[in-house]
């Protein structure tokens, strides 16, 4: 794939993502919630994690920003979502090194590897990890974290 149609195919990832995304929903049933905000841009977040009985979490989030916060809101959530919570914290970890720069070994979901266009643009690099940080933030309230 050359770079133009990666790119181009990135966009309609995000784009999609922003249109229709996955897991925006009531936090009601969260064990917690954490909230993250761009003064910036204007945008705000939180993120709830419920974990059952089994190990396993459901991760959703509700707020409103921009498009690429709101994608990459709904890229993490199709991605972590209904993993075992060791699996989430494991993940998690790697993509927000990948996400920071720290880290070239990129995720192996196709969609976060969508994220590398904006990852690349430092004045949107908030808008990209705020989703990321209040799921953090959640993760680190859990009995796992």
């Amino acid at each position: 794939m050359t770079d133009a149609a990666k790119k181009q195919h990135d966009r309609q990832v995000l784009l999609d993502h922003f249109r229709n995304p996955r897991g925006k929903d009531a936090l009601t049933e969260s064990d917690v919630i954490s909230a993250s905000r761009n003064p910036m841009c204007g945008d705000e977040v939180e993120v709830g994690v419920l974990v059952d009985d089994s190990g396993t979490a459901d991760i959703r989030f509700r707020g409103r920003g921009c498009s690429v916060c709101i994608a990459s809101a709904s890229i993490m959530v199709e991605t972590l979502s209904g993993k075992k919570l060791e699996q989430v914290l494991e993940e998690h970890r790697h993509i927000c090194a990948w996400l920071h720069g720290e880290s070239d070994a990129m995720p192996e979901q196709p969609s976060v590897r969508a994220l590398e266009t904006v990852r690349e643009l430092p004045a949107r690099k908030r808008c990209l990890l705020l989703a990321w940080e209040a799921l953090a933030e959640s993760l680190s309230k859990t009995n796992y974290g």
